[in-house]
This record gives structure tokens, sequence and C-alpha cells, in this order.
């Protein structure tokens, strides 16, 4: 199984093999494309070159698009540093602190494509 695991900074492509010693490493910044779309797209082309069979976002801090995970649906992972609902957004640590809460955590759960209520 390979395994992408990702962060604004870079996208790790780790594949399993006996040795472990099967791991990649490809930056691509969201900067260089002129829509969310085309970054989308080419984060999908290096995951595929990859064989990537899972994602796991960790401190990703990107909203993907609505085709990219529909493309991915059921192997995209997130990983969010509250227990949601509570805490949502890039200030989780920072709120759950203000907040005083006693009991705190995160929340990994499969990305999904966001419908209105």
């Amino acid at each position: 199984m390979s395994v992408a695991a990702g962060s604004v900074q870079e996208l790790l492509l780790l594949r399993s093999c006996p040795c472990r010693c099967c791991v990649g490493r490809q930056v691509i910044e969201h900067t260089a494309f002129p829509s969310r779309c085309d970054f989308d797209s080419a984060i999908d082309a290096a995951l595929r070159e990859f064989s990537v069979e899972l994602i796991c976002l960790a401190g990703f801090m990107r909203i993907l698009s609505g085709p990219f995970v529909k493309k991915w649906e059921g192997k995209i992972l997130n990983i969010h540093p509250s227990l949601l609902p509570s805490f949502k957004g890039a200030n989780a640590h920072r709120l759950v602190l203000q907040a005083g809460v006693r009991v705190t955590g995160c929340t990994v759960h499969f990305v999904a494509v966001s419908t209105p209520p």
C-alpha cells in the first residue's frame, strides 16, 4: 500500500515495503497554480504517479476541491487538533485553552464533500 501524508510545505509519499526504504518527497506549491482545481490536479497526478492508496492530511490547511474529494472518496483522512465540532479552524489549540475545557483531544475523520444544511 502507498500512503500520502501532506502538509502545506510538502507531500510525503510513503510506500510500504519490507525494508521501509521507499519514501519519496515532492513539494507542490499551491501558489504556482492559478486556481484551486489546477493545484488539486497537480496533487492528483503526483498521487497517481506513486500509486497512492490512502491520503492522510495532517496540518495541510487547504480546502480541497469537490471534484478532487469525490475522486478520492473514502481514501482521504484528516487529522484535526481538537474534538470536532467543538473547536473548528486553524486556531483550535488557542480556542481550547481560552475555553478552559478539562478534556480535549483530536479528531481523525474521512474527508467528504460538504453539503449545505
